[in-house]
C-alpha cells in the first residue's frame, strides 16, 4: 500500500514539473511571437525616402522573423501581424494590390525558419535562404496584384508593366534589407538557438 502511494507521489510530482515546463515554454513562444509581430507591424509602418518609392522595414522584420525564430514561432508572428494589420486598417487591406505581399509572408517566415535551423544558421546557406525566401514574396505578391488589378480594371495586365512597378523598382532597397536581416540574423542565431536548446535541456532534466 505504501509502495503505491509512493508511486502515485511519483507520478503527481512528474505531472506537476511536465505542465509547469510546459507553461514556461509557452510563455516564451507567446512572448517572442507576439514581441516579433509587433516589431514588424512597426517596419511596416517606417518609410525612408529613398528615390521615387519609400522603402518600408516591413520584409526586413519578417525576414528576422524567421532567421532567429522556430518555424511555428515564425508563422504566427508573421499571422499575428496580418490580423493586426487588418485591425487597424480595415478588409480594405485584403483587396489592397500589395496584399499578395502580406499572403507571402506569412508561408516565407517559417519556411526560412525550417531552413536556418536545418543548416545551423551558417552564413552561405542563410544568405541563398533569404534569397530564396524574397524570390517566393516577390513571386506571391506579383500574382496576386496582377489578379486584384485584373479585378479592379477588368482587364489582364502586363506582366512587364506590373514587374516593373511591383517588383523591380523595390530591389535595391530590398537588396539593403536581405543584407541587413542577414547580418543580424548570423550574430543573433546563436543566442537564441542556445536558449532554445538550454530550455529543452533543462525540460528533460526535470522530466
Amino acid at each position: 500500500m505504501k509502495d503505491i502511494k509512493m508511486c502515485h507521489q511519483e507520478h503527481q510530482d512528474i505531472d506537476i514539473k511536465v505542465n509547469d515546463s510546459i507553461r514556461k515554454r509557452s510563455t516564451r513562444n507567446i512572448a517572442r511571437v507576439a514581441l516579433m509581430g509587433v516589431v514588424i507591424l512597426v517596419c511596416s509602418f517606417i518609410r525612408i525616402p529613398v528615390g521615387p518609392v519609400p522603402i518600408t522595414l516591413q520584409t526586413f522584420g519578417v525576414l528576422l522573423a524567421g532567421l532567429l525564430l522556430d518555424p511555428a514561432e515564425a508563422f504566427f508572428s508573421v499571422l499575428l501581424h496580418l490580423v493586426m494589420k487588418i485591425v487597424l486598417g480595415g478588409w480594405v487591406v485584403v483587396i489592397s494590390p500589395s496584399f499578395g505581399f502580406i499572403l507571402a509572408f506569412v508561408v516565407v517566415a517559417p519556411l526560412l525558419s525550417f531552413l536556418t535551423v536545418r543548416t545551423q544558421g551558417k552564413l552561405w546557406p542563410m544568405m541563398i535562404h533569404i534569397l530564396l525566401a524574397s524570390v517566393l514574396i516577390y513571386a506571391g505578391g506579383l500574382f496576386y496584384m496582377m489578379g486584384i488589378l485584373r479585378l479592379y480594371t477588368g482587364e489582364a495586365q502586363s506582366f512587364s508593366h506590373v514587374f516593373t512597378y511591383a517588383v523591380l523598382i523595390f530591389i535595391p532597397g530590398d537588396i539593403a534589407k536581405a543584407a541587413l536581416a542577414c547580418l543580424i540574423g548570423y550574430r543573433l542565431y546563436p543566442r537564441f538557438s542556445d536558449a532554445s536548446a538550454a530550455q529543452r535541456n533543462s525540460e528533460q532534466q526535470r522530466d
